[in-house]
């Protein structure tokens, strides 16, 4: 077309027709681009946001921070301290098997409770029982709270008759995947639920939740969760840091079977 005068900016290195200074300098030293497009010269930050404080760093990588699922446990921090409260005999004088109170604390069924739902599952539940009047000595919860050797919950007919007050762990193979507390009727209290695949469970919060009908129990007595089989061992809260206590060795609330299957019956 004879005579056609773009009005497009040209490349920097053209040397004919019209040419348009760059808002970073010189049209010969930076490619033009349409202002609106400028990087800007620096971040802009809202008044309202000015005093903020910058982030301390991380004392544990960000796999502390995430929920148990798909059961990667990270090892816990050094050990809670945990100061005598009073309110309840020391753990040695507590009958064993038997719960130290006949009804859950309330704090259990406090829905995401900040301090609770910012841990990782056996911390949070090692804080709550310091909080309730439970624990009276330093444990770690990771490794204190329960162990695979403990009795068995073999099933949702033994879930709903646990007693209030039992830590509830959820092993891999020998791995622990998750702890929770029993509140009664076959209920239990935990952060960051999802990895056991329980009905309502979430990623992180703590929540107060139905384990007899919302795990998914095979005939077995076990728990199928994310393609995986967990087996579910509960202990008194209060006996928290003390030896293994296999069904043969507890006053078992079921009756004397302890680890057998019992049909459940739905």
């Amino acid at each position: 077309m004879s005579g056609f005068d773009s009005t497009f900016p040209r490349t920097p290195f053209a040397n004919q027709g019209p040419s348009y200074p760059s808002p970073q300098g010189s049209s010969h030293s930076q490619p033009h681009h349409p202002h609106s497009y400028a990087a800007p010269t620096q971040q802009h930050v809202p008044p309202a946001l000015g005093g903020l404080q910058p982030r301390r760093p991380r004392t544990h990588d960000l796999s502390y921070y995430l929920s148990c699922g798909p059961c990667r446990p990270s090892p816990s921090p050094p050990a809670i301290p945990l100061q005598p409260m009073g309110g309840h005999p020391p753990i040695s004088t507590q009958p064993t098997g038997v719960a130290p109170l006949g009804q859950a604390h309330q704090l259990a069924f406090k829905h995401h409770d900040p301090m609770l739902s910012a841990q990782m599952c056996w911390d949070a539940i090692a804080t709550y029982g310091k909080r309730a009047g439970m624990l009276h000595s330093s444990i770690n919860g990771q490794h204190d709270l329960v162990d695979r050797h403990d009795t068995q919950v073999a099933g949702p007919a033994q879930m709903q008759s646990l007693p209030a007050n039992h830590s509830i762990g959820f092993y891999d193979g020998d791995r622990l995947a998750h702890v929770m507390v029993s509140t009664g009727h076959g209920y239990a209290s935990g952060n960051k639920n999802d990895c056991v695949g329980v009905a309502g469970g979430t990623m992180v919060g703590w929540q107060n939740l139905d384990l007899v009908n919302g795990l998914q129990w095979d005939h077995n007595g076990q728990v199928v969760a994310q393609n995986r089989v967990l087996t579910v061992v509960h202990r008194p809260l209060a006996e928290a840091g003390q030896r293994a206590q296999p069904a043969s060795a507890m006053n078992n609330p079921y009756g004397g079977g302890g680890g057998g299957f019992i049909p459940p019956g739905y």
